[in-house]
């Protein structure tokens, strides 16, 4: 098992719905980025921020704000629920 799993599976039933809640925002942003063709790099450069940042933003452990989910879907140009 995988530690992402091992964690996962000892968190609270709070702290797994915030988990799952991410991991739908960032498959929601992966499948526009795939859509429009662009990849991370290209996100990064639209939005002002690394790479790295946004490798950071979509690994899904990551707890984006609402602010940086506004800034994303005006690059995108798409809703992220």
């Amino acid at each position: 098992m995988d530690a992402f799993n091992r964690i996962y599976n000892r968190s609270s039933e709070e702290s797994k719905a915030l988990i799952n809640n991410n991991l739908n925002v960032v498959h929601q942003i992966l499948s526009i980025l795939k859509e429009k063709g662009w990849s991370r790099k290209d996100l990064a450069d639209k939005l002002g921020e690394s790479e790295y940042e946004i490798n950071k933003w979509l690994s899904g452990m990551h707890r984006l704000s609402q602010s940086s989910i506004a800034k994303i879907q005006v690059v995108l140009g798409r809703e992220i629920e």
